[in-house]
């Protein structure tokens, strides 16, 4: 017996599945989204996956090339001053976010109720007040 010929089902992870599971994570494909276009099972992927550990990294690696394209597109665009405007309100936002101007809404009445513990659950109304709304246009 030199030599067992190894039966069983042929993989279906071929060289050309994987350049289309590959091609589908560069552009930020789910794990589903990645077995559609290759035309195999999410169930064929995990297992894949499971018994090849370094191919689950390379697919979390491709997964950031559409948000590593996108950061380098709203970089080399900062020269536009709303573009660079932007970027300061997201990237530093107590320095360059929106400011709360405080918005007079009109007044606002605050009831606090009491819920007895005897389980009959009647309320009982302890205070209400009403309360004027503060801002630049309600002061």
């Amino acid at each position: 017996m030199a030599g067992k010929i190894k039966e069983g089902r042929p993989t279906v992870m071929t060289p050309e599945v994987l350049r289309k599971l590959e091609e589908a994570f560069a552009i930020g494909c789910s794990d589903v989204e990645a077995c559609v276009y290759a035309d195999i099972w999410s169930s064929t992927l995990y297992d894949y996956q499971k018994a090849n550990p370094k191919f689950a990294e390379r697919r979390d690696q491709l997964r950031e090339r559409p948000v590593l394209k996108a950061r380098q597109t709203v970089v080399k665009n900062l020269d536009a001053p709303e573009h660079a405007k932007w970027y300061l309100e997201r990237k530093k936002k107590l320095e360059f976010g929106a400011k709360d101007e405080g918005l007079n809404l009109g007044s606002v009445t605050i009831n606090i109720l009491n819920y007895s513990s005897d389980g009959n659950h009647n309320p009982t109304q302890l205070f209400a007040k009403s309360l004027p709304a503060s801002g630049p246009s309600g002061s």
